[in-house]
């Protein structure tokens, strides 16, 4: 969170990016309510805020190819959205800056030990990313 707000001081595009389930969307909701920015799950939904003022944006299910990239930046510069959060799995393919998210093990034991604590027990072991250890109906299909 704070390597978001840090580099948001400088007006553009920050791609938040990193492998399925270490925690980028929750991390996207908490920073625009933290901030007072617009979270939208696609780029499309921002078509639906119509003349509504933005502050900063989070847009999250992001491509990272450059291409889709630069469409995002049109859309931004027409609404004249200063600061956006694009919220990848791989890396944005062009020049903006970004922050990794990565999952380290000792982040996984906080979220286990912060679910007992609340007295939901999931056994970690059949859960290999944190919307299955989450919401443990993800890996049945369900």
């Amino acid at each position: 969170m704070r390597a978001l707000q840090k580099t948001l001081r400088i007006p553009g595009t920050v791609n938040l990016f990193g492998s399925v389930g270490v925690g980028k969307t929750f991390l996207g909701w908490s920073l625009a309510e933290e901030m007072r920015y617009v979270y939208l799950a696609h780029i499309d939904c921002l078509a639906d805020l119509q003349d509504q003022e933005i502050i900063g944006l989070i847009v999250d299910n992001c491509a990272p190819d450059r291409e889709s990239h630069r469409n995002i930046l049109k859309h931004l510069s027409f609404r004249k959205i200063r600061y956006a959060v694009l919220i990848t799995q791989q890396m944005i393919g062009d020049y903006t800056s970004y922050v990794e998210l990565e999952l380290e093990a000792q982040d996984w034991d906080r979220v286990v030990e912060n679910l007992k604590s609340i007295k939901v027990f999931r056994d970690p072991s059949s859960a290999s990313n944190l919307w299955q250890l989450l919401n443990p109906y993800l890996s049945q299909g369900v």
